[in-house]
């Protein structure tokens, strides 16, 4: 990672804005912010399994203010079409041609509320803006601007709400949950007013994200620890399906909560502390079985039973 040496970018400066800016928004968080930004800083799009009223959607914005980055706001219902995501052309009289408009998904952080009253058809319009970075109308595939995050929310115990498809929670690379604060937190909460999220400072424009990404995504991750995350993941398929995606994921995130915390390499505790977060909503929403939270004690077996490596790089 670079500090800042040879004119290049105070890396290490704007990661320490980041935490310390959402931590000033978000009250007694700090846990589940340096996982949102691990992944979202190394490329990841982020589900929230949360009640309403808990900060999703300060989470959401203060990010894109950080990043410098457009916003939009989806609220999800049944009857949201595709389009109503990707865009839509409309018939302009006086050039006589056809004008494409942008849907919320051609924004650089994107949060969706309540994903699991999409329907399918919905779902799959979000599915290829994740996995293929481009939305497409009429034969036509728009590319989605870069860097490009998605920040979804699901209530994992809700009724009456469509299924998720498979493919749509693979994409995300991690699943948390804010919960209520702590009482002293909510104290503070209700007796000083926090800062706007939309009035947070830009630490970092859109193309120096994209080189961040590209840093983090080259932070040195021994064989072992390879070896490591990707035995964890295998163990837990004892109790649901989980594709290799789960494996990058868990490495890619690793390396990004490496960069917040200023190594230029990956530790076997980055791999083990992350594993709940990147297959909980896997095993759930995989096997359609309890919610995330019921595979607690799988995945801590999982860490259980497999040796950490040594150190060493």
């Amino acid at each position: 990672m670079r500090t800042g040496e040879g004119g290049g970018p105070a890396w290490g400066t704007v990661l320490e804005g980041c935490v310390a800016h959402l931590n000033r928004v978000l009250l007694g968080k700090a846990d589940q912010i340096e996982c949102f930004l691990a992944a979202a800083l190394s490329g990841g799009h982020v589900l929230l399994l949360d009640g309403p009223g808990v900060g999703k959607t300060t989470l959401a914005q203060a990010y894109a203010s950080l990043v410098a980055g457009s916003y939009a706001r989806v609220q999800g219902t049944s009857d949201l079409l595709p389009t109503d995501l990707s865009g839509v052309s409309i018939y302009d009289q006086r050039s006589g041609q056809w004008q494409f408009h942008p849907g919320p998904l051609l924004h650089h952080v994107v949060l969706l509320d309540e994903l699991n009253r999409l329907s399918g058809r919905t779902q799959s319009a979000l599915l290829e803006a994740m996995a293929e970075a481009q939305v497409s109308f009429d034969g036509v595939s728009h590319p989605v601007p870069q860097p490009f995050t998605v920040v979804a929310t699901a209530d994992a115990n809700a009724g009456a709400t469509m299924p998720v498809i498979d493919g749509v929670a693979d994409r995300f690379a991690v699943s948390l949950s804010l919960g209520l604060p702590d009482e002293a937190s909510e104290v503070e909460l209700v007796s000083s007013p926090r800062p706007a999220a939309t009035d947070l400072p830009a630490l970092v424009g859109p193309a120096e994200l994209q080189q961040l990404r590209t840093e983090i995504g080259n932070l040195f991750v021994s064989r072992p620890v390879v070896e490591y995350a990707v035995a964890l993941v295998r163990s837990c398929r004892s109790v649901g399906w989980l594709s290799p995606r789960a494996s990058q994921a868990l490495l890619a995130t690793a390396r990004g909560r490496a960069a917040l915390r200023h190594r230029d390499h990956v530790d076997p505790d980055d791999v083990r502390e992350l594993l709940p977060a990147v297959v909980a909503h896997r095993l759930h929403y995989g096997s359609g079985a309890g919610p995330p939270g019921s595979y607690a004690a799988a995945v801590s077996e999982a860490v259980a039973a497999v040796p950490v490596p040594r150190p060493g790089r």
